[in-house]
């Protein structure tokens, strides 16, 4: 479907797409009044930047092709009335930036292909409808500003590649996360080891985060990175030397509560650190987690 082929023609209720669809253009239908569901015929591999912009009158589900490779910026930007679950082909790629801005009527969980690779800034903003816990696929390096930002069903657990370098600000904003993701703890965010900044306002507002591993290469934790997780209750930082944290970057944590865990030859360090010593308890930490095969062989030894 060529470039700007139905821009803004109100009159446009319905359309069916011929069989040989393999691209939708950008522009292609935005400002248009498609309503009831939308299905993409299986043929096309690419939607283009803000091929359905402000389709608001679309009212129905979302059916995307089983050989969709990449979503550009802005694809469904707005097409806030479009509901029920959202199911990502695994052929899928790419998601540009704002391609499901403010689509909030989707529901239930969110899975995100395994072959994806990148993952736009406010790619799924306002998605407010999704549920449960989002796995971040071992491809994507890097998850870009604001994201997932606005998401507040998700309330399971977040699962982040090993191999992640980069949270951008706001990544995670008012998101819900809870849960565990090792064998010793329960509600913690265990960020990946690449991580060498922690953005501003990343997890800020996700108020059910009941803790979180900082690892031993960050050097910077950036402006409300984890302000308002009112029940974060656990930190250990890994770091050698303080990382550089920001006044604010945990506003509205009760330092009082808990100990901070970092590491042994580090406590003195921490304790006067600019910002750190707002923490009133400071601790060595020993890992004491094991590896999953070892896990079993003790059960196996013990049944």
């Amino acid at each position: 479907i060529p470039n700007r082929a139905f821009q803004y023609k109100s009159n446009l209720i319905r359309f069916v797409f011929p069989d040989n669809t393999t691209k939708i253009e950008y522009y292609a239908f935005a400002g248009t009044n498609l309503s009831g569901s939308l299905i993409i015929p299986n043929g096309v591999k690419t939607i283009e930047t803000l091929a359905f912009d402000g389709c608001s009158s679309l009212n129905g589900t979302l059916t995307l092709s089983n050989s969709l490779e990449e979503i550009g910026d802005g694809a469904f930007y707005a097409c806030s009335g479009l509901f029920g679950t959202l199911s990502l082909p695994t052929s899928l790629k790419v998601i540009k930036g704002t391609a499901f801005y403010n689509c909030s009527g989707f529901t239930g969980n969110l899975t995100l292909p395994e072959e994806l690779e990148v993952l736009g800034s406010r790619a799924f903003e306002g998605c407010q409808g999704f549920t449960g816990s989002l796995t971040i696929p071992n491809r994507i390096h890097k998850i870009e500003e604001g994201c997932f930002y606005g998401c507040s069903g998700l309330n399971g657990q977040l699962i982040l590649p090993k191999d992640l370098t980069e949270i951008d600000a706001w990544a995670f904003e008012k998101c819900k996360f809870r849960g565990s993701l090792n064998l010793r703890l329960t509600g913690i965010v265990e960020l990946p080891d690449e991580i060498v900044s922690i953005a501003p306002s990343v997890f800020t507002g996700c108020s059910n985060l009941q803790g979180v591993v900082i690892p031993k290469n960050v050097e910077a934790i950036r402006e409300g990175a984890f302000q308002d997780c009112f029940q974060l209750n656990s930190i250990t930082c890994k770091a050698q030397n303080p990382p550089q944290l920001s006044a604010t970057a945990f506003a509205g944590v009760a330092k009082d509560n808990f100990t901070v865990e970092v590491p042994e030859e580090s406590v003195a360090d921490y304790s006067t650190a600019p910002e750190w010593k707002e923490f009133k308890r400071f601790a060595a930490h020993r890992d004491f987690s094991i590896s999953r095969n070892l896990f079993r062989a003790l059960n196996a030894s013990l049944s």
